[in-house]
């Protein structure tokens, strides 16, 4: 991502060095094969096309036509504040002296997206850029826990994700009473296991995921995810 001019520069120039490599391409190279050629081409399409999208970002965050900017979890906030910053019209100079700092800690902070600053920093960061939310963060306490529970089981499943997983186990929940819950998730895990693909269970094996007693880790693992859905979800009758 582009934080400011030098580097919004020197992608300017990146990108017509990469343009006129990509035209200087000789696609009739008697020594090189149709593919490599086509290979060649590609790769720079891909890096011209990355550079053209980075500089438009920064062209439309400097525009001042962007109002507002939405997250979708906390993990986007580093990213938000560098392109507040730019939106504002905030150089990184400006914001450095705002909070009481130099020039060079707000770059440092960017170009590591704002990984090693402490909380009471962050938090001079968002007010000098005049942040705040219009509703509530949301904690999901209960898919916390929920993951915590399914998680040792998706090496049983490595075709599917956590979600599909969840859905799964949710169906079976409905469909079984409190004496075969368990065993259900046991037939659905054995089920699941038996299908693995030979490439991802000799995967597994060598990771020790699997272990050298999988039967009976199974049976254990189905045990323990009956007992604590069951305290999530509520007793099955």
């Amino acid at each position: 991502m582009i934080q400011n001019e030098r580097q919004y520069k020197i992608t300017q120039t990146k990108l017509k060095e990469l343009e006129q490599a990509s035209t200087n391409i000789d696609r009739a190279d008697p020594s090189l094969h149709p593919r490599q050629v086509l290979s060649q081409i590609n790769s720079y399409e891909q890096l011209i096309k990355g550079l053209k999208q980075e500089l438009a970002e920064y062209e439309e965050l400097k525009s001042g036509q962007i109002k507002t900017l939405q997250l979708a979890s906390l993990a986007e906030l580093p990213i938000a504040l560098i392109k507040a910053r730019i939106a504002v019209g905030m150089t990184q100079k400006e914001l450095a002296e705002k909070i009481g700092t130099q020039e060079q800690q707000i770059q440092r902070y960017e170009a590591n997206h704002y990984s090693a600053i402490s909380f009471d920093r962050l938090v001079k960061v968002a007010e000098a850029l005049g942040i705040s939310f219009d509703a509530s963060v949301k904690i999901d306490i209960e898919w916390f826990k929920l993951k915590q529970i399914l998680e040792p089981a998706l090496v049983y499943v490595p075709e599917l994700s956590i979600e599909q997983l969840k859905a799964k186990l949710e169906q079976i929940y409905q469909n079984s009473d409190d004496l075969y819950f368990e065993y259900n998730i046991g037939e659905f895990l054995k089920e699941a296991r038996s299908g693995i693909k030979d490439d991802s269970r000799s995967l597994a094996l060598v990771r020790g995921e699997l272990g050298d007693n999988s039967e009976q880790d199974l049976q254990v693992l189905a045990a323990e995810m009956a007992e604590r859905l069951q305290d999530l979800w509520g007793k099955l009758a």
